[in-house]
């Protein structure tokens, strides 16, 4: 009471609302160390929307090509197909790499990509994307817009075509 009591600029009744909805807060937070106060059945974290993390089933070696190993995998953001690249350059120095993408999409077609051919510059190790809004590594991320610009396509399959492997 001391230290409430030290308060000059805040009443107490106002110190006490909002160390109530401190409480609150912080039981909704961590029920667990909280299930004493029963006036909270809900957490907080169910209001905040989680970083649309994508569930990467399995990645598929496509090609190693210049020692660089070239991976895809089919995974779902923003509730369409997108594909996911995943690069490991075995090199102890970076390489540049170029690329041409083939897809097969719902009506059985098989299409190039309308982007044409790609490039990236890979450091020694693993280049792949974190989630689905990953900016770092944006040319990791195949959306379906980049099959064909005025039809949405939902991909089916995924490959690699014309690729080059060149040290810088």
């Amino acid at each position: 009471m001391k230290a409430i009591k030290g308060f000059k600029h805040c009443n107490r009744k106002k110190f006490f609302v909002v160390l109530a909805v401190c409480l609150f807060l912080l039981s909704a937070i961590n029920p667990a160390s909280a299930s004493h106060y029963r006036f909270c059945h809900c957490s907080i974290f169910s209001l905040i929307k989680p970083a649309d993390k994508p569930a990467i089933t399995e990645w598929i070696l496509d090609k190693t090509i210049g020692n660089v190993d070239f991976y895809h995998s089919i995974t779902v953001c923003n509730g369409k197909k997108v594909v996911f690249l995943k690069f490991n350059n075995k090199n102890s120095y970076s390489v540049k790499i170029t690329w041409k993408e083939i897809f097969k999409i719902q009506t059985g077609e098989i299409k190039d990509g309308f982007m044409g051919k790609k490039e990236l510059v890979l450091s020694s190790g693993i280049t792949t994307p974190n989630d689905c809004t990953d900016v770092a590594n944006k040319k990791s991320i195949v959306l379906p817009s980049e099959i064909d610009p005025v039809f949405v396509a939902e991909i089916l399959d995924f490959s690699f075509k014309d690729i080059t492997v060149n040290s810088i």
